[in-house]
């Protein structure tokens, strides 16, 4: 979660607390959206019951930013690109179970023989973000005033 990613949750949490799980809303109100942990040295999102506190059938990040028009427009880039990985040589991978020392199998979206849709087809969107932003895209960069996908809207 970078300065940027974390000012721009907090500008819309008033309209996020109302499409959150009631615990993960009780949790949010009590303590707070970010949890203890850190990753690239930038804090992490609280996880209530084993959820990120913004799921609810669904990122309701993904769904509020959709509805003003761009499903990226409050998610955090990681979230963004989730299930793409960056290679590190500009090229990026779908993180599946069992591929690049994949270890994390619990979700659906991680198996590839849970569906036969082609990931090209189902990660369009993520795919296009990537391309925006670019072969020099490494995680734990913060995009400024660019937006969370590093793009200008």
């Amino acid at each position: 979660m970078t300065p940027t990613e974390h000012q721009q949750i907090d500008a819309v949490l008033d309209r996020v607390k109302p499409l959150l799980r009631p615990l993960a809303r009780q949790v949010v109100e009590a303590e707070g959206w970010l949890g203890g942990g850190t990753k690239f040295e930038w804090p992490m999102v609280r996880v209530v019951d084993d959820w990120c506190v913004f799921f609810n059938g669904g990122c309701v990040l993904h769904q509020l930013g959709d509805a003003d028009g761009d499903f990226s427009l409050y998610k955090p880039i990681q979230c963004v690109m989730f299930p793409l990985e960056p290679n590190g040589d500009g090229t990026w991978y779908v993180r599946q179970h069992g591929y690049e020392d994949e270890e994390w199998d619990e979700l659906f979206c991680l198996n590839p023989s849970n569906t036969d849709r082609r990931a090209v087809e189902a990660l369009a969107s993520e795919i296009a973000v990537a391309e925006t932003l670019g072969s020099a895209f490494r995680w734990g960069e913060d995009p400024g005033g660019t937006g969370n996908s590093g793009r200008t809207s």
